[in-house]
């Protein structure tokens, strides 16, 4: 009984050292470096940079000032976090179905989720699912981008996914989000508007085949809403995806811009919106 007693504590004194020089003899930037590698190989669309990965307890990484960007357009991030910490299921590898959580801390709100692969391949089939609470959007630049027109607004919600990593097309989504107190500016004069307030926008979606579609989109604000439905076709050159949207919207009482513009005497205006994301074509009816 002595014996095992002596030999447990020596194991346990290797595993307690091995940690401690561990977590302070961590090789920081030598990891750093090979995942910004292994990433560049394994999806070479994404521009990806890690400030400094470090060890957490139980078993997990915490990386600090990342960034994710297209190549094509490296200024436009689409995602800057803060820190992000991942740790992985270590009782999913003995099932063959890796899994890993993550909580990411960007633009002032928070980010969490899980990722399960059907194998224990990155590669494989996966299914994530990931809630967002006050996620400031105006400082997400790509979202601007992408839209070609100024938004701002407290973002929550939850998304659902399911596919593979070279086919994200080709996966299965669903949305539903609510961003509060927002402000929408148009690049260009849209219906006699140059910028719509608003205190809720709703959005419920699901993507499927190549197809997004948009069974909710609803605005409510003081001096106006409106309603947005239909589909959008998607691309890999998200810009190049085909719209096929139909919507409507109406002044409130405390509606206070130009009346006699697009409005004239109708309480509501009803339009299709048709092209693409890159070039918007809106049509009255």
């Amino acid at each position: 009984m002595k014996k095992s007693r002596k030999i447990f504590g020596y194991v346990l004194y290797c595993i307690v050292l091995t940690l401690v020089l561990l977590y302070y003899r961590f090789p920081s930037g030598f990891l750093t470096d090979y995942l910004e590698t292994k990433i560049d190989k394994a999806a070479p669309a994404f521009l990806v940079s890690i400030g400094q990965v470090s060890p957490t307890l139980p078993f997990g990484l915490k990386f600090t000032q990342t960034e994710v960007s297209l190549k094509t357009d490296p200024k436009s991030s689409f995602l800057k976090a803060e820190s992000l910490f991942i740790r992985p299921a270590l009782w999913s590898f003995l099932r063959g179905k890796f899994q890993c959580c993550f909580d990411c801390a960007a633009y002032n709100g928070d980010l969490k989720g899980c990722v399960r692969f059907a194998k224990n391949s990155v590669k494989a089939p996966f299914t994530s699912s990931m809630d967002l609470s006050d996620i400031r959007i105006g400082d997400c630049a790509y979202i601007s981008t992408l839209l070609r027109h100024n938004i701002k607004g407290i973002l929550s919600g939850n998304i659902k996914y399911s596919g593979q990593y070279n086919l994200l097309l080709n996966g299965t989504a669903e949305a539903n989000l609510k961003v509060s107190d927002g402000r929408i500016e148009f690049s260009s004069t849209i219906l006699s508007l140059d910028a719509i307030d608003f205190n809720v926008l709703l959005i419920k979606a699901v993507m499927k085949r190549r197809r997004l579609d948009l069974r909710r989109v609803e605005l409510k604000g003081q001096e106006i809403q409106g309603t947005l439905s239909g589909s959008i076709s998607l691309r890999r050159n998200l810009l190049k995806s085909g719209l096929h949207l139909r919507g409507s919207i109406e002044p409130l009482d405390g509606f206070t811009k130009n009346a006699k513009g697009a409005f004239g005497r109708k309480r509501r205006l009803t339009f299709i919106i048709h092209g693409t994301i890159g070039e918007p074509k809106i049509k009255l009816i």
